[in-house]
């Protein structure tokens, strides 16, 4: 009996595998880049200097903050070693648009995101962060799906 017991335990423990391995502490920290704001079937918006991205890791958890036009916005992620996601809504305040489609109040909501962390590869080359993220643009009578980028190393 004894020894089933062990045979079963040893399976589940193969079965499940082993816990990722944790995000890379480099993660952590505030980086400033620029952004890129498409909105699909209409116009894109490049702002640069972007916002001052501030990401926090511990284990494969973490935050990462303003994420939106006009530097706010919070999501929770979860990743392992350089790549981190995360889902659910984050609807950004109210932000001014101009030029091919001028609105007062635009709301981004995303709805799922990425952010990569590239190592720099030669000495004195510095880290840099993308942070990818889509959901939609609602503002003036009009939606429209979004796709967000932000780059940048850190400070």
């Amino acid at each position: 009996m004894r020894r089933a017991i062990l045979m079963v335990a040893a399976i589940l423990w193969c079965a499940c595998g082993s816990p990722p391995p944790p995000m890379d502490p480099n993660f952590s920290g505030t980086w400033q880049g620029s952004a890129t704001f498409d909105l699909t079937g209409g116009p894109s918006y490049f702002i640069s200097p972007g916002p001052e991205i501030i990401v926090a890791v511990s284990g494969t958890t973490g935050t990462i903050s303003n994420i939106c036009p006009g530097a706010t916005g919070t999501a929770n992620i979860s990743g392992s070693d350089n790549v981190a996601t995360f889902s659910g809504n984050v609807v950004c305040p109210a932000w001014p648009t101009t030029g091919s489609w001028t609105c007062a109040s635009v709301v981004f909501t995303y709805t799922s995101g990425t952010a990569t962390l590239f190592r720099g590869g030669a000495v004195g080359e510095p880290n840099t962060l993308w942070v990818d993220a889509s959901g939609t643009a609602v503002g003036c009578g009009t939606t429209y799906p979004v796709k967000a980028t932000l780059y940048g190393t850190k400070l």
